[in-house]
């Protein structure tokens, strides 16, 4: 699907090639509804929540505290999948910049530019 992500760093790095298309974790957040204020770390916001239910009867919420420069400070997704590490995603973030991002940002990373696909593992595992 054309979807990489690196993991690790450095001579241990990895490019792994995604079996799914890209999804934006924060695309719910267009259905979302203002439902209150909070603050995070000290910093003011709005609480903002949407909820959805898929075809297939998953019920997938999201939510975040979004402060007066629009950036989120918190944000929280549930998908209710029976796999506990992706059923449940929290972001806390913490000094943000506001800006366009450099260029380099979106450049592949060394691994994925000049190593993929990577050579299969001794005896064939993977």
């Amino acid at each position: 699907f054309g979807t990489n992500l690196t993991v690790g760093t450095g001579s241990g790095a990895v490019c792994r090639a995604e079996p799914y298309p890209f999804s934006d974790t924060f695309g719910l957040l267009s259905l979302a509804t203002k439902t209150g204020s909070s603050s995070v770390a000290g910093v003011l916001c709005d609480l903002w929540y949407a909820a959805v239910t898929t075809p297939q009867g998953q019920n997938i919420t999201a939510s975040a505290c979004v402060a007066a420069d629009g950036v989120p400070r918190e944000f929280n997704l549930t998908t209710g999948i029976a796999y506990k590490a992706a059923s449940v995603i929290r972001y806390t973030f913490s000094n943000p910049r506001i800006g366009a991002p450099s260029e380099d940002l979106f450049e592949p990373s060394e691994v994925c530019s000049s190593k993929y696909p990577m050579p299969a593992c001794e005896g064939g595992d993977t």
